[in-house]
């Protein structure tokens, strides 16, 4: 079966690079005639160009086994976390220090970037490899200027721990838990880790937050209270059933803030964060707005 499964995705492999099968395949996503369930099999092997609702674009360099890649070549700039990423883009067109707090390979700060010329980020990243994709698309982009990118966990500590890595080449779930998150096998490194209200200076205002810390986001989130309380930044965090969401309510209630489940639909307002039973749209946005014009000016 193992035998199989290479056989099809040394075939795939083989097409997608093909220039002119790729293009054909690019016009049928396009046309909405490539169902998710087979881009999301073909492997993007190539740099391309991601463009933003605004007119400005970024590169993004794929490799085979990168779904991140995969659904923005097929889907376009908010094929990752659709419900998500509409509203995040319109946080991030207003924003001017974004903190991307386990940004793997960079797509929301590649997105901050080229929506807001004006915007800085601060991209944290402690799996290796992928933290070398992430510095690879900052600099093709010529950002290099505008973001910094740092090598390190983020939690409520400082020093070095142990970091869970799966054994994937471009791993979306490497946790601090030393067990490893959610059943994935992979193995254990020495990471250097940090406080967000140790690095960042409390004389710069913080305005958007990303935190997607495999559940360790009230650990973050304990390690930031300064920044919570001097900046109130909006915050879009992943709360899943097997996560901290109770913690990172109650972190959040203490600086008042509200809590909106993004889905297809919007932002849906909500008096306490409930996890989607059918674990299909993970990601709250927390904010101090009391305008509900605002938050609906977020709609997709």
């Amino acid at each position: 079966m193992n035998a199989f499964k290479d056989r099809i995705r040394f075939l795939l492999r083989v097409l997608t690079r093909n220039p002119f099968a790729r293009e054909v395949l690019l016009a049928m996503a396009q046309a909405k005639l490539l169902p998710k369930s087979i881009w999301r099999r073909l492997p993007v092997e190539t740099t391309f160009l991601v463009s933003l609702p605004n007119g400005n674009s970024f590169k993004y360099s794929g490799i085979a086994n990168d779904a991140i890649a995969r659904a923005i070549f097929w889907c376009g700039w908010d094929g990752w976390e659709p419900e998500t990423m509409r509203v995040f883009y319109k946080l991030a067109q207003k924003s001017k220090l974004f903190l991307d707090i386990g940004a793997n390979t960079g797509l929301f700060t590649l997105v901050t970037l080229a929506a807001n010329p004006q915007a800085k980020v601060m991209a944290f990243e402690p799996v290796p490899q992928v933290y070398k994709r992430l510095l690879s698309h900052i600099e093709i982009n010529g950002w290099s200027d505008r973001c910094q990118a740092k090598n390190l966990a983020v939690s409520n500590t400082v020093g070095e721990t142990k970091l869970h890595i799966p054994f994937e080449d471009v791993p979306l779930s490497a946790s601090l838990n030393p067990e490893g998150f959610r059943g994935y096998e992979g193995y254990l490194i020495d990471i250097n880790v940090t406080r967000i209200d140790t690095i960042c200076s409390p004389n710069e205002p913080i305005d958007l937050l990303k935190i997607d810390a495999e559940g360790f986001d009230d650990k973050v989130l304990e390690g930031l209270v300064q920044v919570l309380s001097n900046s109130a930044p909006n915050i879009i965090v992943e709360c899943n059933y097997d996560g901290p969401f109770i913690a990172v309510e109650t972190i959040l209630n203490k600086f008042g803030y509200r809590f909106f489940h993004l889905r297809p639909e919007g932002p849906v307002a909500m008096n306490k964060i409930v996890p989607d039973e059918n674990k299909l749209y993970r990601n709250y946005l927390c904010t101090v707005r009391d305008d509900w014009e605002e938050i609906k000016c977020l709609q997709p």
